[in-house]
């Protein structure tokens, strides 16, 4: 209950990249920040399980420990992002879930962006619950297997995030970019969710690392879609989002593997949590696909104002 509630330090550090970094840049710099989770993804449990067999309890000690010199990094190293006159006053009325929840719903492209990536961390989720699972029942995939897996998956987000993201995304645009993301991971998920043989799970894995230049170029596309006073509370509604969908995902990820897996299941498919997971991504390419990029917006409104009042830009 301690960690969930002061769990907000990953919203605090995407709004630090957004406040220091120029808005053209953000999208590489989030992936900088995937990639680094990817490697934690892949370090964390290896260094856990070992401390873990000297003490079952040392990897909770060096867990406290690193969390510490987080801590001591951001007092005594780390420096404001924003000077006193560009920072915006507390307010409880904001300082909800809800409160940040009505802000991201207050816009069109906002909306579209909360509603895509609500869709891929419900994605996830149900890769997290069931992907054992499945595997163990398909192709009798022991703990080394499934885990050798995980940790391709890993590598391939780290790589395509630290190493691809901040090369294409000048090239194609965050919101091309989220588009050919979400695409591919849907292909991915079906991949993953129809495999005959084990090595095409493999594949989607592959194909899923490559579509996860998804999640920065969407983080990219709200951070410039909202001032800099107001970057904090934007992150912090995503993360609110992100674990909504903690929640919602396990159950129903859960109950569909149940239910095509059962005695009673008109079709055997492992695989089908996954079916709903590239439904899910369908969704979110959708949701992107109608996102106006925050330039072509602000021209938009900037034209809008114009017509409306003329003397505003000098007109007779």
């Amino acid at each position: 209950m301690i960690s969930g509630a002061t769990a907000g330090s990953v919203a605090t550090a995407a709004a630090y990249i957004a406040d220091v970094t120029p808005s053209h840049q953000r999208a590489g710099r989030f992936g900088l920040v995937g990639a680094m989770f990817g490697i934690g993804f892949i370090l964390g449990p290896a260094f856990g399980g070992l401390l873990g067999t000297y003490d079952l309890r040392l990897p909770f000690i060096a867990s406290a420990v690193l969390a510490g010199c987080n801590v001591l990094y951001g007092l005594f190293v780390l420096p404001e992002s924003l000077p006193p006159e560009r920072r915006r006053a507390f307010d409880w009325r904001r300082a909800n879930p809800l409160g940040s929840l009505r802000i991201i719903l207050g816009s069109r492209n906002l909306s579209r962006l909360t509603l895509a990536w609500a869709c891929t961390w419900f994605a996830m989720g149900a890769l997290q619950t069931t992907f054992v699972l499945a595997n163990q029942l398909r192709f009798d995939w022991n703990t080394q297997d499934n885990g050798l897996a995980l940790a391709l998956a890993g590598v391939g987000s780290a790589v395509v995030q630290g190493l691809v993201v901040r090369r294409v995304m000048p090239r194609l645009g965050e919101r091309r970019a989220a588009m050919i993301g979400t695409s591919l991971t849907t292909c991915a998920y079906l991949l993953i969710a129809l495999a005959p043989v084990g090595w095409v799970v493999l594949l989607g894995i592959a194909v899923q690392a490559t579509g996860s230049i998804t999640n920065p170029a969407v983080q990219g596309l709200v951070s410039a879609s909202v001032p800099a006073d107001r970057q904090g509370e934007t992150q912090g509604a995503l993360s609110s989002v992100q674990g909504l969908m903690a929640i919602v995902s396990p159950l129903v990820a859960s109950t569909v593997f149940s239910h095509f897996t059962g005695p009673s299941a008109l079709i055997l498919l492992p695989g089908a949590p996954f079916v709903v997971s590239a439904v899910a991504y369908c969704l979110a390419l959708w949701a992107v696909a109608g996102v106006r990029p925050p330039a072509a917006l602000a021209r938009a409104e900037a034209g809008a104002t114009l017509l409306a009042n003329p003397k505003a830009a000098g007109g007779n």
